[in-house]
């Protein structure tokens, strides 16, 4: 394997034997072995330049903010094909010792179950404009600093006076909780949990791989929908996450990734319509934009030229011992861009991260300052080389 580590996860490994016994080795197994098509080969759609990229920067920025580990995922929004999947630890294909370590073995995208946060707002939104029972412009009046849900209460982020009449495109760029139950209860609560059902993000990924988990779902009730608002009390792969944002992104159609150049991709599903598509697209793009009254959290994603829009996610991760939440924490960035005429979804993950003083001068630990910040350097660097990828270079929707 010449390129040792680099795509590790994505091409996985094979036993004394030359059976597959992980990635696409195990995947396509026997058509690899298959001698009739020994000289067909198998080509897949990650691209060598940009995965370097993205690991390179996922490397640094595991140092920067002293971080457990990290992953990403780059789709072609519109194809469904993957360019890029990295998760770090990795491993070097040539070192089979290496494969003992369990943590580097495991593949983030694929595989590892988390809940992701606030990025699960966007879907709330979305369900509620198809619906019809909210606009952009819909303000939320009066809004409290908590509301009870059983004998517990879920709390506003951050809560201030600012916070207290807030639009559904600023519900967004605030991260609001209770903005975000408002909506789900005048959208309806079965109606929530069904749009993420049509998201199909509790499945397994039907990718090319065999390391794919399914969500560990739990009985629904009503403070398990108001918390899933936020993305806490549910669980999925960043791989799934991923694919639902591209159908938030391009024009409202649910593919399936894949990681083979010249398979045919179909709509899987309609999501929502092009219009709220588009509606989702400015909803995202102000969380971004520096330029924006109210200033995201993703404002440092904001790359000049590639109309970047996104959602971050800040969440406490489960407590290992008994109930409730621990200190530690996953962040995970979900951005959209542009190159020319093309659409690109990128999640970045990170790991419990820590605060980093020498690069911001405080130890904030939120998604914006760590996972929003590292998504910017990699669409910085990695835009120019899809911008010279020919359309026809990426199998197109049938």
């Amino acid at each position: 394997y010449p390129n040792k580590n680099l795509f590790s996860h994505v091409i996985g490994n094979v036993d004394t034997d030359h059976q597959g016994v992980s990635g696409i080795e195990l995947f396509l197994n026997d058509e690899i072995l298959n001698k009739s098509r020994i000289n067909t080969p198998i080509v897949l759609s990650v691209d060598q330049r940009v995965q370097y990229l993205v690991r390179n920067t996922l490397l640094k920025s595991m140092d920067t903010f002293s971080a457990k580990g990290s992953s990403a995922v780059l789709m072609d929004a519109n194809s469904g094909k993957i360019l890029s999947m990295v998760s770090l630890p990795d491993y070097d294909l040539n070192d089979r010792t290496e494969l003992q370590n369990k943590d580097n073995f495991f593949n983030k995208n694929s595989k590892g179950l988390y809940e992701l946060g606030s990025v699960f707002k966007t879907f709330v939104i979305a369900n509620a404009l198809e619906l019809k029972k909210v606009s952009r412009d819909k303000v939320y009046k009066n809004l409290p600093s908590q509301v009870a849900c059983g004998k517990f209460f879920i709390k506003e982020y951050k809560y201030s006076k600012d916070k207290k009449n807030l639009s559904v495109n600023d519900i967004l760029v605030e991260s609001s909780n209770i903005g975000t139950i408002r909506i789900i209860q005048d959208s309806g609560l079965e109606t929530y949990r069904n749009f993420l059902d049509k998201l199909e993000i509790f499945d397994y990924s039907r990718i090319e791989l065999p390391e794919v988990s399914t969500s560990i779902k739990k009985r629904w009730g009503i403070c398990r929908t108001l918390t899933a608002g936020d993305g806490h009390g549910i669980n999925t792969t960043p791989l799934q996450l991923t694919r639902a944002y591209a159908a938030m992104i391009n024009g409202g159609n649910l593919l399936e990734p894949s990681l083979l150049l010249d398979k045919k991709i179909k709509v899987k599903n309609k999501i929502i319509s092009k219009e709220n598509s588009d509606i989702i697209r400015k909803i995202l793009r102000t969380n971004v934009d520096n330029k924006y009254v109210r200033g995201g959290s993703g404002r440092k994603a904001d790359i000049d030229g590639y109309h970047v829009m996104g959602k971050t996610g800040t969440a406490e991760k489960p407590s290992k011992i008994g109930k409730g939440y621990s200190n530690e924490i996953l962040n995970v960035f979900v951005s959209g861009f542009n190159v020319g005429k093309k659409s690109y979804v990128l999640t970045v993950t990170i790991d419990e991260p820590k605060g980093a003083v020498k690069l911001w001068g405080h130890n904030r630990r939120e998604s914006g300052w760590n996972a929003g910040y590292i998504s910017g350097q990699i669409i910085k660097k990695i835009g120019p080389i899809l911008n010279t990828l020919k359309i026809n270079d990426y199998a197109q929707l049938n």
